[in-house]
């Protein structure tokens, strides 16, 4: 009876050993895992981080030529409207002078 406690015990020692040793696998096993989660985790967000300061960068540097292309344009146009203006007062002048040439 006692030999058999004995061995029952000695298998439920050598039982939860293994149960241990295995527990230590899957620990040492997830840890890895999680590593390797933690480091493409990492990567991707570093990624899209450039990714993301990139797309900024260009949106930036895109609107400022456009504002700059829209500014020549605007500057384009007041100095040819300004030239219409000066030519059209320029042409209503001589015509009133021709008016008050003809009407004499």
């Amino acid at each position: 009876m006692q030999l058999d406690t004995d061995l029952k015990m000695l298998l439920t020692k050598q039982e939860a050993q293994e149960a241990l040793t295995a527990m230590q696998m899957s620990a040492a096993e997830f840890e890895r895992q999680a590593g390797s989660l933690s480091a493409r985790y990492s990567s991707v967000c570093k990624e899209l981080t450039d990714s993301t300061q990139k797309a900024v960068t260009l949106i930036s540097e895109n609107g400022e030529r456009a504002i700059s292309t829209v500014l020549q344009e605007a500057k384009k146009k007041i100095h040819l409207c300004a030239w219409i203006s000066i030519t059209a007062v320029i042409l209503c002048a001589a015509l009133c002078s021709l008016v008050v040439l003809w009407s004499r």
